[in-house]
């Protein structure tokens, strides 16, 4: 099972910097409505318009429009942490996908957006490959102690909280 378009697109928004979608709306000059109904998936954008994401959110095409391969195929810098995890959370996808589990995607989007939350506020940057890690790390660690979803929401704050004190 692939992501659906709105999960990604979101992800893309959210890796690119733009906490809301009004302030990347505003800074882009598009109207927060069409794209609302994009991000909630009760509007598929046209091909065109999903090439213009891909330009404001600087990913792939096909990984936008129908989830395929990684959402950032360039090199990718230590300073640009989003696109590491992105692509990490594609891997695991992958990885999940293969092993016949669902991906619990709105879990998944917790993890990341409360990590990168904590990481705002830490004297030691750790690199994309560390915050990958402890990403990849927290999911596994929820999902395979707790199958209740609401209860995995819960486990959030604290295991990224847990795991960022000791980076």
């Amino acid at each position: 099972m692939k992501t659906q378009l709105k999960t990604r697109l979101k992800a893309a928004r959210l890796a690119a910097g733009y906490k809301s979608l009004s302030s990347m709306c505003e800074e882009h000059h598009l109207h927060k409505s069409n794209y609302s109904q994009h991000e909630s998936g009760s509007v598929a954008p046209r091909e065109q318009v999903l090439k213009k994401y891909c330009e404001l959110f600087d990913v792939n095409f096909e990984w936008l429009k129908d989830g395929a391969g990684l959402p950032y195929d360039d090199v990718i810098s230590d300073n640009n942490k989003s696109h590491k995890i992105l692509n990490e959370v594609e891997i695991l996808q992958e990885s999940i996908r293969s092993a016949a589990q669902p991906l619990a995607e709105p879990l998944l989007l917790a993890i990341i957006k409360e990590t990168l939350k904590h990481l705002e506020h830490t004297a030691k940057q750790p690199s994309p490959d560390e915050v990958a890690e402890i990403i990849v790390g927290i999911y596994k660690d929820i999902v395979t102690s707790e199958a209740d979803p609401e209860i995995q929401e819960l486990m959030v704050l604290p295991a990224v909280s847990a795991s960022i004190r000791f980076v």
